[in-house]
């Protein structure tokens, strides 16, 4: 027989539907994914920005920007607490006192730059009607991230502009350096109005109890007395929440940060409820009146804060693990000796998580600005340890990751000689010396039957991504690599009408400047060889590196080579003439020459100024001009007696040589360049120069390792990590950008007739940074070949 249930009255499914809501919502706010939570102080901000050294005026799109920094691309903080008190309050209040108003007069001519300023800018926001931290509250909820308080329970920095109404009138209640003594209920109460004032004031998520600002409550009592005192006040402000809570339909969280032993020793539970602390978290979050605990050190980060020992007595709810912003006080007043930076935050975030954290909670990320010499924070980081998982990708500071974006992967090729470098030592054989950049990536624009890169990605465990953006991502969807090597050189390409081979670097750069765009951040790419095969690519390329100031490297590994005998432009020098000396296939290795004459030429007097006209001659019009001497035979002369084999002389060539080719260079101080391909007669790049002084010649052969290991591009890739390492490259890449500009120019003098063409794009100037210094003898050679 079945019964018939009453219908229950529509108000009371009401009552009990909005009740059910409520306790989903109070469960959420303990289970809510919290990977990164910062807490800002609500001091710095107020005077400092990104960009400036010193304190400054802050206006409301200051505040927004704030925010925006710390929810770039990839960010994975999802909850920011901002602080607005400090004994006094940093807003108008009814309650308290507002921060710097009980100063006096002769005080306040003794406040530091900083503190004036921030007074002044408080004022000028209240006078116009604004609160900054409802700007910073608001603009956090509008980005998507939990946005709390955090109320500071006990300051005791002791400034005068700290100072307080109730600490004046109530000399009874006064711990020292404007600390209360929360054994009397006069003064809870009086905190808990400040409370209550902020969280009525604000539209925000909840509320921080911030234990670790000043971790001393208590005159007297003993702990147990002082413990029920603490575990009232806390239940108190638990109930305001829920009250506030149910007039704004949500949930409102309930955190606290639990007192250490002002960094004496690391803060253990039972440290939090000595006698003058009389803190228990364990019973907070066994009431339910927590939904989630902070662990840190009082100011400076230690190795470990033994998270496994809080979670054998608070079992319930999150625990978070916080990190500092430095390991000890610097010594240098003017610097931030021992501030994290983007290596630390990565070490002791792994530390965090193997101990057991819930997540990482960040303090003063942003004071790094505060010093005389400020170090922006380094928000790059944000995107990597809020998750085990991206900071297994993340390296110690003696390692860089690097993508590789490849035509062809093949034994010998490019890729081969500059990335094998990476995997297996500078030796190519797992014998020399590793490399601090780690390829974690790799492109390969073509795979042809004899590719290499499939075996050295299975035994090295690097994966092969089929387009560019994810090799720059690592299929996280914003950029995960320190480092990008272009090397589009060999493969099936086509040709331009000039003859030179149309490698896709443009393609390639446009994909990365993607990433870098959507990512809102750039990392250091180095390209093999010329920018590109045709001028406006190649000024592109430079253009909008520049445009986002991307560390940017190019080039052939041949400049920086050994040098038989050692030889060099002398700084500052006047050149009267040179002659270079090349081989090979003009697109490529001609360009090799044509860096190896730029190396040498921008050391003159007044660095490089710029190239007026170029002419391409072909065949017996070499001769001709040989015969005519339109360039420096002695010259020749001594290029050509630089040559290994010696073989060739100067009358010899023209039956040496079947298919000569010259290159003129017209440079715009007057210096006179030749280079000459006479492929038969040489295969060593070579070149002699003529002072203008004293007419005194100096030359030298270029010598490259012709066998593995190919010991020249260990030299190459020696500047490549420095470039990654530091952000700034060894070498202007304007060189290269000449030398794009020159060979482009060449082939087309070639491609109509033979012509000079005047070239008032390349008319530009620059000082090179970069000295030739004769490299440490090479390793011993083997065949080609070979491993």
């Amino acid at each position: 027989m079945f019964h018939r249930v009453p219908a229950l009255p529509i108000g009371l499914l009401l009552t009990l539907s909005a009740l059910c809501l409520f306790l989903e919502d109070v469960s959420a706010a303990s289970s809510r994914a919290r990977r990164i939570l910062y807490n800002l102080d609500g001091d710095s901000c107020m005077t400092l920005k990104a960009g400036r050294s010193g304190p400054g005026p802050i206006t409301t799109t200051d505040l927004t920007n704030l925010v925006a920094e710390l929810t770039l691309p990839g960010s994975q903080l999802d909850t920011l607490l901002v602080c607005v008190n400090a004994q006094v309050m940093y807003y108008p209040t009814k309650v308290g006192t507002l921060r710097g108003t009980l100063s006096m007069p002769e005080e306040r001519a003794k406040w530091s730059a900083h503190e004036q300023q921030r007074f002044e800018n408080m004022q000028a926001f209240f006078n116009a009607g604004v609160d900054p931290y409802a700007v910073i509250l608001s603009e956090a909820r509008r980005r998507g991230l939990e946005a709390l308080l955090t109320f500071r329970m006990n300051d005791a920095h002791g400034n005068d502009f700290l100072r307080t109404a109730f600490w004046r009138d109530h000399p009874q209640f006064r711990l020292g350096n404007g600390a209360l003594d929360f054994g009397s209920e006069t003064v809870r109460d009086y905190v808990f109005r400040l409370i209550e004032e902020a969280v009525q004031r604000y539209d925000c998520d909840g509320l921080e109890l911030d234990f670790q600002r000043f971790p001393t409550f208590f005159k007297t009592g003993t702990p147990e007395e002082n413990t029920a005192k603490i575990n009232s006040f806390v239940e108190r402000v638990r109930q305001l929440l829920n009250a506030e809570g149910a007039k704004r339909g949500r949930q409102l969280v309930l955190s606290a940060r639990v007192p250490s032993d002002y960094g004496q020793t690391r803060p253990t539970y039972q440290q939090a409820r000595s006698q003058t602390k009389s803190c228990d978290p364990a019973e907070w979050a066994r009431r339910g009146w927590i939904d989630f605990l902070t662990v840190s050190e009082f100011l400076f980060t230690t190795e470990t804060l033994d998270l496994k020992s809080w979670r054998r007595h608070v079992k319930s709810i999150p625990i978070y693990g916080a990190i500092q912003p430095e390991t000890k006080p610097s010594r240098n007043e003017g610097r931030c000796e021992f501030c994290l930076g983007p290596e630390g935050y990565p070490k002791f975030a792994r530390e965090r998580w193997a101990d057991g954290a819930d997540g990482i909670y960040l303090f003063n990320f942003f004071t790094s600005r505060e010093w005389r010499e400020p170090i922006e924070p380094p928000f790059e980081v944000l995107a990597q340890i809020g998750d085990p998982k991206t900071l297994a990708l993340a390296t110690d500071a003696q390692t860089r990751r690097v993508a590789g974006l490849t035509t062809v992967y093949r034994h010998n090729s490019h890729a081969d000689v500059i990335l094998s470098r990476l995997l297996l030592t500078d030796t190519l054989d797992g014998k020399g010396k590793n490399s601090p950049l780690q390829l974690v990536s790799l492109y390969t624009d073509q795979r042809p039957p004899n590719d290499t890169s499939r075996l050295l990605a299975a035994s090295h465990r690097f994966p092969i991504y089929t387009n560019i953006a994810d090799a720059l991502t690592l299929d996280t969807g914003n950029l995960a690599v320190d480092g990008v090597l272009l090397i589009a050189e060999h493969g099936d390409y086509p040709r331009s009408p000039t003859g030179n081979t149309q490698y896709p670097k443009r393609r390639f750069w446009d994909e990365i400047l993607k990433v870098f765009r959507a990512s809102r951040r750039v990392v250091p790419v180095f390209i093999d060889k010329h920018l590109a095969d045709n001028w406006t690519d190649a000024k592109y390329i430079y253009d909008t590196a520049k445009e986002l100031n991307i560390p940017l490297l190019a080039g052939s590994s041949v400049p920086g080579s050994w040098r038989h005998p050692a030889a060099d432009v002398e700084r500052g020098a006047a050149l009267e003439e040179i002659v270079m000396i090349t081989f090979g296939s003009t697109d490529h290795y001609g360009f090799h020459g044509l860096e190896c004459l730029q190396s040498v030429v921008e050391q003159r007097g007044g660095g490089e100024t710029g190239v007026r006209a170029v002419q391409c001659l072909a065949g017996n019009a070499v001769w001709v001009a040989r015969d005519a001497k339109q360039f420096d035979s002695e010259l020749l002369d001594m290029a050509l007696s630089r040559q290994s084999n010696r073989r060739a002389t100067r009358q010899s060539l023209s039956d040496l040589v079947k298919e000569p080719i010259l290159w003129r260079i017209e440079y715009r101080d007057g210096l006179k360049a030749t280079v000459l391909e006479l492929n038969g007669a040489v295969n060593e790049w070579t070149g002699a120069w003529r002072y203008q002084k004293d007419r005194r010649i100096e030359s030298t052969q270029f010598w490259t390792q012709e066998g593995r290991p190919a010991a020249h591009f260990t030299l190459l890739l020696n500047t490549i990590e420095s470039m990654i390492l530091t952000g700034r490259p060894l070498q202007r890449v304007e060189r290269t950008l000449m030398t794009s500009g020159l060979l482009d120019a060449l082939l087309q003098s070639q491609l109509e007739g033979q012509t000079r063409k005047e070239t008032p794009y390349l008319e530009f100037g620059y000082q090179p940074i970069w000295r030739w210094q004769q490299p440490a003898p090479p390793p011993l050679s083997r065949p080609w070949s070979e491993q």
